[in-house]
């Protein structure tokens, strides 16, 4: 029998995310230990994940990708060796969810109730942001350029989805950033040896992302490197042709994107250039980004 946390943020996908909850704790219930409990502010779920990482078998995040990312924070901080914390989930219930077209994760408490009866799971690599102001770890992608400055500006009054929907209904407030934007120039530096400069960066630990895009068909979350892509930006209006590319193929299919893999990169600009990992603002440049190889064993649900 196998003993489950769940840490559910209880306003994710308007409330949402506790009735989703509720329906895995009964499912599990059956045959295993589960229990859940609430967050009640940003960071709580680190702090949840922290202390219980080593008292379960297995923790799930309910919500969206920042309560997955809260969550996974407090397993890294308490990991002494792979496989010696709790084993991490992640069951949907956000406005974006990009983890689970990332990893093929299930959707429904129901079938996840089903998969966690003998789970698959993965050893997979985490990357961590270190800034000026801390750091943050992530299992999806960092950023740095114009993606980023479009998603702090909706992260700054996020509320209903932010998939498809969400985009469609922002279009002002994105057009706006674009305008806005500088495009200052990034100097991209790979395992101390200097790559290359470009107007947008993105270190990515998985092929797939959310909205139906592709960063790299090669990228892989378990062979210990990070897929390092500068883009250029000749004009801010080809962030949409990259975009476009990112849904019919890939980004790192695009000729002028250079591409390199690495477990440390520095990013450094003259200029104001915000950061997002899996989503959420984590500060400006500088930074450094290192990959954790096989850090957090991923159920796959």
């Amino acid at each position: 029998m196998a003993s489950h946390l769940l840490i559910v943020n209880p306003v994710a996908g308007s409330g949402e995310g506790r009735a989703r909850a509720n329906v895995l704790v009964e499912a599990l219930s059956t045959e295993h230990e589960a229990r859940a409990v609430e967050t009640h502010e940003r960071g709580s779920a680190t702090e949840l994940a922290a202390e219980n990482a080593m008292d379960y078998d297995r923790i799930i995040a309910v919500g969206g990708d920042g309560t997955l990312n809260e969550v996974l924070a407090g397993l890294m901080e308490r990991r002494s060796g792979a496989g010696e914390t709790a084993a991490l989930g992640f069951l949907p219930a956000g406005t974006a969810n990009g983890a689970c077209r990332a990893f093929d994760l299930a959707t429904e408490p129901e079938v996840a109730a089903a998969s966690l009866a003998d789970p698959r799971t993965m050893l997979v690599d985490v990357g961590t942001v270190r800034h000026e102001d801390g750091e943050r770890h992530y299992l999806i992608r960092f950023g740095a350029g114009l993606d980023a400055a479009v998603l702090e500006e909706l992260n700054a009054s996020r509320s209903g989805f932010m998939g498809f929907l969400g985009v469609f209904r922002n279009v002002p407030r994105i057009i706006a950033v674009m305008r806005a934007y500088d495009d200052p120039d990034i100097a991209v530096e790979v395992d101390g040896e200097f790559f290359g400069r470009g107007a947008s960066v993105v270190l990515s630990n998985v092929a797939d992302v959310g909205l139906a895009a592709t960063v790299d068909e090669e990228a892989d979350p378990s062979d210990g490197l990070l897929e390092v892509l500068t883009v250029p930006m000749p004009s801010k209006w080809d962030i949409i042709r990259y975009g476009l590319r990112m849904v019919a193929s890939s980004l790192a299919s695009a000729p002028e994107v250079r591409k390199t893999r690495g477990r440390l990169v520095r990013l450094t600009s003259d200029g104001d250039v915000p950061c997002q990992a899996d989503g959420e603002p984590v500060g400006r440049l500088p930074v450094e980004v290192e990959l954790t190889p096989s850090a957090v064993r991923l159920l796959l649900t």
